[in-house]
């Protein structure tokens, strides 16, 4: 089982067991049975060993970048300050109560409890996956107007690598690529709104939940997710709080787009039962055409929105071509292994190795797509060192049993200094007792 089929087994059983008396009581019971925020980063290394068993795969880099708080943070910024105030009082009375929980899962759901109130969950996965997808999108956004830093297939690769390491591994974490600070920042905006949309969205469920309006009628699951949809877009746009345009639509659309890509590379996430993904982006399409009254501001939106279109219909065929994927990992991680191996050498030939220069260069290699090939030679470093081991105390004076000592020294000084999940992959490899 990969990680990630592990990671919605788990959370499978959590939302079909969770105690949904009162929202205060399912946030709890959630927190009761998951790990806390403050271990997240570090990973859950029981989950690690068992995976290694099976599979081992290092993690190249665990995106720490989103804060813990993020949906209390995103509501009280980008959301509650746009929504109208008949629904901002539902969340200030408590009557929705908005948590956010620690699960790898990429999820957002609405719960109605037992008292009649809402809870809507967000898991601090969310965000960070969603970032580091967009993020990579935005290697092809120039601000300055210039020519395109990096090639559609380069950026294909770049989210096809993201996508690699969440099935593979415990969270978010892909190899390291070039982003200018610009290119950053809009990623950053688009994420915020992309999630505001996603928040927006179980806001809208809860409050019909709650208090429908007398307009609405009876709504069958399908309308009512189309209600949703154009409910959180036609909030944004009526406020006098939305004042980024044309970005802000964007991230509405760019929410589903990612989603597509996460279906595609069969990334597992949870966003309740949804209608087919173009139906809804038809019907958010329909919401803004009605509400964006004059052609220049539709063409404006049109503009950003088309851009994102093509690009990530390219990316979703991109990573669902799974046999392309693997024989690209499998090209670059053979040259990485080869690599690593040569840096062993290199570094041990002295009588003293070389650990400076090993650990820069080593964690290069490891921010390398691919770089999961590197495991045969932490085993074979491992083997050569165990037979090593076994030899009288003449072989072992060898020059041969000294370079095998050095090597295995070498891998052993790196791992300790690596991060997790990273680090116990490693040391699973090198026989190393955590």
């Amino acid at each position: 089982m990969l990680p990630s089929e592990k990671t919605l087994s788990d959370w499978q059983s959590l939302t079909e067991s969770a105690n949904i008396t009162t929202p205060e009581a399912l946030i709890a019971d959630f927190n009761s049975r998951l790990p806390s925020f403050e271990s997240n980063p570090k990973g859950d290394l029981s989950q690690v060993r068992d995976w290694l068993k099976a599979h081992n795969a290092p993690v190249v880099e665990i995106e720490q970048g989103m804060r813990t708080d993020y949906a209390l943070e995103s509501l009280n910024k980008h959301v509650l300050p746009r929504l109208p105030a008949k629904v901002a009082r539902l969340v200030d009375e408590k009557r929705i109560v908005i948590a956010e929980i620690n699960s790898r899962m990429p999820a957002a759901r609405m719960w109605q409890c037992q008292d009649g109130r809402c809870a809507v969950v967000l898991t601090n996965e969310l965000p960070r996956v969603y970032f580091r997808v967009i993020r990579a999108l935005c290697t092809r956004v120039n601000l300055d107007g210039g020519e395109h830093k990096m090639s559609r297939e380069a950026t294909c690769q770049i989210i096809s690598d993201i996508a690699f390491w969440h099935k593979h591994s415990f969270g978010s974490a892909g190899p390291s690529y070039p982003n200018d600070g610009s290119q950053i920042v809009f990623a950053s905006i688009l994420t915020s709104e992309a999630m505001a949309f996603c928040l927006a969205h179980e806001i809208v469920h809860a409050a019909i939940a709650i208090d429908p309006p007398p307009n609405i009628g009876s709504l069958d699951a399908t309308q009512e997710e189309f209600a949703a949809d154009a409910g959180a877009v036609v909030f944004f746009l009526r406020s006098k709080n939305t004042k980024l345009g044309d970005l802000t639509l964007c991230g509405a659309e760019l929410f589903l787009r990612v989603q597509l890509i996460f279906q595609s590379a069969g990334i597992p996430f949870d966003f309740g039962v949804h209608p087919p993904f173009e139906s809804r982006l038809a019907k958010i399409r329909e919401a803004m055409i009605r509400e964006l009254k004059t052609p220049d501001a539709l063409l404006k939106f049109l503009s950003v929105a088309n851009a994102f279109e093509s690009l990530c219909k390219l990316v979703a065929e991109y990573v669902g071509d799974h046999s392309a994927e693997e024989a690209s990992m499998n090209r670059a991680g053979r040259g990485i292994a080869a690599a690593l191996d040569r840096l062993l050498d290199e570094c041990a030939c002295d009588e003293v190795p070389n650990y400076s220069r090993f650990y820069v260069e080593a964690s290069k290699l490891l921010e390398t797509p691919g770089s999961v090939e590197v495991m045969p030679v932490i085993e074979n470093c491992m083997g050569e060192f165990l037979q090593m081991q076994k030899l009288g105390t003449t072989e072992i004076e060898s020059a041969e049993s000294r370079r095998r000592f050095k090597r295995y020294k070498l891998l052993y000084g790196f791992t300790k200094e690596l991060g997790e999940p990273l680090r116990s992959v490693f040391a699973a490899g090198l026989g190393i007792q955590p």
